[in-house]
């Protein structure tokens, strides 16, 4: 079986230790859960592993021998495939054709094959035949796993690959990657839900400010909760305090809502409902039953072409976001790739974009308050850590005096205790500022903590709607695979 052993690797970025004196051994028939906060090293040490970065110490061996390091060629010539949080896809070609790439083959018949064979395997289906600059976050992850599971990989390193799966997808796909190590594959699970650790790993692997401080055998595996505190540093306490949102006026109200996707079949169909001051609604269900469409038609980014959208008392159907937004809506995307970041832009110039030059004084203090990490202005968006950016869209929203909120995947990248972070954000910033918040996510825990009423979608309709008070997690689970369409 095959064996990889990292022995010493550190790294340094300037005045930051991503990396200090870490060791860890993958073997074949085993998984090896890697934890850690975020800024905690996990994608430097992955980037060691997989040839995107040269260590400043230490070495990688593969069955015993030494691999070239600095060198993406040599970790593919030693069997190590690697779905990165931050998808490596290729957006103007199709799914098919960045599968394709990636085994150096033609995007043909048996290509095809191949990949319709792992997407029924793994149960994940996706759109091989879009590009995938135009398909939504959760598809396009979809895409990369096939394309990491085609390579028929020797060690498997999986960062995050559940963060976007729907919850009744979740079990089957940690099944298969079980079964995969079962066959001898060597897997490294890097995720932040400690629950999936602990349910399905043989070892744990803790990273704390880019220090290795624990591992921990499955027969001596720890609580979630002692689990936690070793990743954080201290014990963390899910104390959000849910409330009651007031009875004024609505802020929000659809009207038999239907709107087309990018491809002009129906997303949203016959969609009404009412959000008042201070309300959180949580959208759930499976990725592409329009969702993500919904929001976008209620911010002004995807027309409505039947039904009325009607904000704070105005019909405002046909306004566009730039108008919208002047008014107090805001959206904001977990698909920070295509949504949020913008490559050369600093975290200032980031700021000063969604606020205006004149609100930017003080942003050091307000970056320490939202743990944006390093709290410094003049860093550019792109190089801090996924869960550092989506940190840092969501300050730059919530710091922006808002009417309505529309949020997708806010979570997404985020460890246990920066998710905590934001959920309270959400909650508090509805309690305290009375702002409407509408989120979608897979995550329904997360829905469940935060929201007073969960939407769940399928096929462009709310399939169902549960008010807090009468949540029932079994019921809203059937929910999301109601009558759901498959992916093609």
């Amino acid at each position: 079986m095959t064996t990889l052993v990292a022995e010493g690797i550190s790294k340094r970025f300037g005045a930051t230790q991503a990396n200090q004196d870490i060791s860890l051994s993958l073997t074949g028939g085993e998984v090896h859960a890697l934890l850690g906060q975020n800024g905690a090293g996990k994608s430097t040490f992955v980037g060691v592993l997989t040839g995107r970065m040269r260590p400043d110490v230490g070495r990688v061996l593969v069955d015993g021998e030494e691999m070239a390091l600095g060198d993406p060629g040599a970790s593919v010539a030693n069997g190590i495939a690697t779905v990165f949080q931050h998808l490596m896809l290729v957006p103007a070609m199709t799914g098919l054709e960045n599968i394709a790439l990636a085994l150096g083959k033609a995007a043909d018949r048996s290509t095809r094959r191949m990949a319709e064979a792992v997407q029924e395997q793994f149960q994940l289906p996706a759109q091989l035949d879009v590009p995938v600059r135009d398909i939504e976050l959760p598809q396009r992850q979809r895409v990369e796993l096939v394309r990491a599971l085609c390579l028929r990989p020797r060690v498997l390193l999986l960062d995050e690959p559940t963060s976007l799966l729907d919850p009744t997808a979740v079990p089957a796909f940690l099944g298969k990657v079980r079964e995969l190590a079962d066959a001898g594959l060597a897997v490294l699970l890097i995720t932040h839900r400690l629950h999936e650790a602990r349910g399905i790993a043989d070892r744990v692997t803790v990273l704390r400010h880019g220090r290795q401080v624990a591992t921990y055998e499955k027969g001596s595996m720890p609580s979630a909760g002692d689990l936690a505190v070793a990743v954080v540093g201290e014990r963390v306490v899910d104390d959000i305090d849910t409330f009651a949102p007031g009875d004024a006026e609505p802020v929000l109200e659809l009207e038999d809502v239907f709107a087309l996707d990018d491809h002009k079949h129906p997303a949203v169909n016959d969609i009404g409902f009412e959000l008042r001051p201070g309300e959180i609604l949580g959208i759930a269900g499976v990725d592409g039953n329009g969702q993500i469409e919904l929001l976008q038609t209620i911010a002004g980014m995807r027309p409505a072409r039947v039904g009325r959208v009607v904000f704070d008392g105005e019909d405002v159907t046909g306004a566009d976001y730039a108008a919208l937004f002047q008014r107090g809506v805001q959206f904001v995307s977990g698909d920070r790739e295509r949504h949020g970041i913008v490559p050369t832009f600093t975290v200032a110039d980031h700021f000063e974009y969604a606020l205006g030059r004149s609100s930017v004084g003080g942003l050091p203090e307000t970056l320490g308050r939202y743990d944006v990490r390093p709290p410094d202005p003049s860093v550019r968006g792109d190089e801090l850590s996924g869960g550092n950016q989506q940190k840092m869209l969501v300050a730059a929203v919530f710091e922006r005096d808002c009417r309505l909120i529309l949020l997708s995947y806010p979570t997404h990248g985020l460890d246990v205790q920066a998710s905590l972070a934001v959920r309270r954000l959400i909650v508090d910033r509805a309690r305290e500022r009375g702002v409407a918040m509408i989120v979608s996510s897979s995550d329904l825990e997360e829905l469940m903590s935060i929201s007073h009423r969960i939407a769940v979608m399928s096929r462009g309709r709310i399939a169902g709607i549960q008010s807090r008070e009468a949540f029932d997690r079994r019921q809203l689970a059937e929910w999301f695979t109601l009558d759901s369409p498959v992916a093609a």
